[in-house]
């Protein structure tokens, strides 16, 4: 059985566009209702697709988890997690497949091996997260792009994520805290390059996504002191400098990084 996992929180006006193209791909299609102040949970079930609904508010990773846990039980041959928002084109999905019968255990969505047309911010806090994971792991990840939502999962894959200390996470750093066990796992990864997404004008990393990312990098990384810096000038509306290796050179960036109202916008240090 071939399952797909939509986290989903208000996403009933995206919902029906992507459960029609993914039922071309897979065999269930998985929502998981973050507690949802729209008609989310009721469209998917009208939808034919299976639903979990959380009481209250639990998070993206918290959410996401769930779902696999939800898969692992089921004995789902294939795993595929993507967002609810459209950000990813269920399209490749069977090429991702393809990689994972060639004897993958987990394929990586990979949204940055061309950089071309996408906002210098989400190039930037992408490039940021790619080193933390650098650095945690210590060498170079499978592919650039350690944030993407979108993962193919075999049935060893899955069990590792799901019993990685990733679990702690309930929020946004859910993904790279799995993309760590992950590479540490002693498991086949494999990475399938797909187009960046974006639909409206791109005001940078929310707070929240900000704030779980470095919460997670103070707690259990090499990182922490410094982490633990950032996390308190973001916490009291600061801005704050970051200096990292670029993706494709071994040259260092220098960013600042400034609140933008609900938005951490990342910019090269001129």
């Amino acid at each position: 059985m071939r399952v797909a996992v939509l986290p989903a929180r208000n996403e009933a006006v995206t919902l029906p566009g992507i459960v029609k193209k993914l039922k071309h791909h897979v065999d269930t299609v998985l929502v998981i209702d973050d507690n949802s102040e729209d008609a989310t949970a009721r469209l998917a079930g009208g939808l034919g697709c299976a639903v979990l609904r959380n009481e209250h508010r639990q998070g993206y990773g918290a959410t996401l988890r769930r779902g696999l846990l939800w898969c692992h039980d089921a004995g789902a041959c294939a795993t595929i997690s993507l967002d609810a928002d459209g950000q990813h084109d269920p399209a490749w999905i069977d090429e991702g497949l393809s990689i994972l019968n060639h004897g993958a255990d987990v394929v990586f969505g990979n949204r940055f091996a061309k950089l071309d047309g996408i906002p210098e911010t989400k190039v930037l806090s992408n490039n940021f997260a790619w080193e933390c994971v650098k650095c945690c792991i210590g060498r170079r990840p499978i592919c650039e792009d350690v944030s993407c939502g979108f993962r193919i999962y075999g049935p060893r894959g899955l069990g590792a994520a799901i019993r990685s200390d990733a679990k702690v996470m309930s929020g946004y750093a859910f993904t790279h805290a799995t993309c760590v066990s992950l590479h540490n796992s002693g498991l086949r990864l494999d990475a399938l390059n797909i187009p960046a997404i974006y639909f409206d004008p791109v005001q940078g990393t929310h707070v929240t996504e900000m704030q779980d990312f470095l919460t997670w990098l103070a707690l259990c990384t090499p990182l922490k002191a410094d982490a633990q810096s950032w996390l308190d000038r973001l916490l009291s509306g600061q801005d704050f400098r970051l200096e990292f290796e670029a993706w494709h050179s071994v040259t260092k960036v220098h960013v600042i990084a400034r609140r933008m109202d609900q938005f951490i916008q990342l910019s090269l240090h001129r």
